[in-house]
């Protein structure tokens, strides 16, 4: 089940809404709700940036005491919240508040496989350049510890080629993580269901 967690994380799905039948309160309109906010995430990111607002910002190590804000978040945004390590997060911190956040983690155990997820910015503050800052951030603080990979809709891919990230093409579906390879057929059925989005993987040549 942690492949389909980790699907369901990126694209503001959980496993119970995936897989139980609809309850009252959740319903298709309230999963594409969520799912758009998710998405307005990264659309925001690629704004130019709000210098005032950037200076005001700490963009930090994750630590323990982030986790139940994170945990919180994430359940808010339909995402997945379990399985969080700390360390693996970078966090935007202003005037004292968690304001937004985004992981690396491993996607083969640490064999060399990772995965950029669970990129988030407060409403109030996206469209300012803090979702790109953290993104930095964790490029940054990757290096070049191992091939980096993420999912996404084909319609945000030029926000992240901004930061070297391209296409996998159909030629490298083999050399996939087979984890990589399962969220995102299942990743399809979902988002091409419900936003009628193709989902593509990209990768950031070292």
């Amino acid at each position: 089940m942690r492949w389909v967690s980790g699907l369901f994380c990126a694209f503001g799905l959980s496993v119970a809404d995936a897989f139980l039948p609809a309850q009252p309160h959740i319903t298709t309109h309230h999963v594409q709700h969520h799912a758009s906010r998710r998405l307005a995430v990264v659309r925001a990111a690629t704004g130019s940036g709000d210098k005032k607002t950037l200076e005001r910002v700490l963009i930090r190590q994750g630590d323990e005491s982030d986790l139940s804000k994170i945990r919180l978040v994430l359940a808010s945004q339909l995402m997945n919240p379990l399985f969080l390590q700390a360390e693996r997060f970078v966090c935007a911190e202003m005037d004292g508040r968690l304001i937004g956040f985004g992981q690396v983690r491993p996607l083969d155990g640490g064999g060399g496989s990772f995965e950029v997820a669970s990129l988030f910015v407060d409403e109030a503050e996206r469209g300012k350049g803090i979702g790109s800052a953290i993104v930095r951030r964790l490029l940054e603080r990757h290096g070049a510890k191992g091939t980096l990979y993420l999912l996404t809709l084909s319609k945000t891919t030029p926000f992240w080629e901004r930061f070297g990230f391209r296409l996998v093409g159909s030629d490298e579906d083999a050399s996939l993580p087979a984890l990589l390879r399962l969220e995102r057929s299942a990743g399809t059925l979902v988002a091409g269901g419900l936003l009628g989005q193709t989902v593509v993987v990209m990768t950031k040549d070292e």
